[in-house]
Order: C-alpha cells, then structure tokens, then sequence
C-alpha cells in the first residue's frame, strides 16, 4: 500500500514544482513587458523636451544622484585628501602644515 501512494506524492510535488517554475516565468515576463513600456515612454517624454527643459532634467537629476551617493557614503569616505601647499623654494621642504582640502574618496584621517 505504501509503495503506491509514494508515486502519487511524486507527482504532486513534481506539478507542484512545474506549476512555480511556470509562475514565475509568467510574472518575469509580465514584469519585461511592463518595463519596457516604461523605457519607451520615458524615451518619448526625453524626446520631446525642449533644450531648456532637457537641461533642467539633467540638472535635478545630477543632485539627485550626489544626494543619493552623500546618503550611502559614510561620513569616513565623504572627501578630504590633504595636499601640502606651502614649500620652501630652495630647500624643497614643508615650511609649516597649512594644507588645502580637495573633494576624493580617500577616508578623513588616511594622511594623519
């Protein structure tokens, strides 16, 4: 008795299983065609903008994605490399530590 209600099992797992794959097939396709009537509307709204308004879009998105690189980056990486300005002319060494701070990706304290 047992060994025919193993094959039954089986098979239910096995169309279980059929059933999910063929799911989520039908949802990542559903998904690509979403997205790419998404991409050929955007692609028609780029189009159809005047220089000027192309210019204010690039510009918002601009300090979007430095807003959005500010938030993931930590404060150690946020900028500073320390760059020696003054130096004797003659002998070529520092004569004190005045230093000028630029922007980079090098952590605060990686000179000190």
């Amino acid at each position: 008795m047992n060994t025919d209600e193993e094959p039954i099992a089986k098979r239910r797992k096995m169309a279980k299983k059929r059933k999910a794959r063929w799911l989520a097939r039908q949802n990542q396709e559903s998904l690509d065609r979403i997205h790419a009537v998404d991409v050929a509307a955007c692609g028609r709204r780029i189009e159809a903008e005047t220089p000027a308004q192309s210019h204010a879009r690039r510009e918002r998105d601009a300090a979007a994605h430095s807003r959005r690189i500010e938030r993931q980056t930590p404060d150690l990486f946020q900028a500073s490399v320390k760059i020696y300005t003054k130096t004797s002319e003659v002998q070529g060494k520092l004569l004190n530590n005045e230093k000028l701070h630029t922007e980079c990706c090098l952590p605060r304290g990686f000179f000190e």
